[in-house]
């Protein structure tokens, strides 16, 4: 029986963002039916689709638990950076300091003529670049987000396969 690998994405982004999380929730799902077919399931983690009710805990220690779970950590901003979207971007990136993972994107949709930049977000910025010595990527609209997402996974999946091979102007990758 062949083995099914998972890949846990936690998608972090503050209200302003909810359509743009949708849309991206229905693009994972979407690329998860077409990966499961090649051993690999994609399962995406947002605040959203966790269990709301008390558990005794604070809700956002338990996001903090997935964030500590996932494989990859996406933090997607607009015009601000909310102080949990914050939050868990330090709890990605103190787990991936102790243990390697999860991989880390950071995306900020550009913005229109007519919008500004809150402070929350330069400030977070100007520390991904000062003190993290990481870029964030940047994107127009949901489709160039999903395009930007699909072209780092193909970089990661290269990652997972050691048979790739070319033969006879032919590239195999598995079978």
């Amino acid at each position: 029986m062949e083995t099914i690998r998972t890949i846990k994405i936690f998608l972090a982004s503050s209200e302003e963002l909810k359509d743009e999380r949708i849309r991206f929730g229905n693009f994972i799902r979407e690329l998860d039916d077409d990966y499961e077919p090649r051993g690999i399931r994609i399962k995406l983690i947002n605040w959203e689709n966790l269990i709301s009710g008390d558990c005794g805990r604070p809700k956002q220690d338990e996001y903090n638990d997935k964030v500590r779970e996932c494989d990859i950590f996406i933090a997607i901003f607009h015009t601000i950076a909310g102080e949990h979207t914050i939050e868990e971007y330090n709890i990605a990136k103190q787990t991936q300091n102790k243990i390697g993972t999860p991989i880390i994107y950071v995306f900020c949709q550009e913005l229109k003529e007519t919008e500004r930049e809150d402070s929350s977000l330069a400030n977070f910025k100007e520390k991904l670049l000062k003190e993290i010595r990481h870029y964030w990527d940047k994107y127009q609209n949901s489709e160039m987000l999903q395009l930007k997402f699909v072209m780092q996974l193909i970089k990661l999946e290269t990652r997972l396969w050691d048979d790739l091979k070319v033969e006879d102007g032919i590239i195999r990758l598995g079978s």
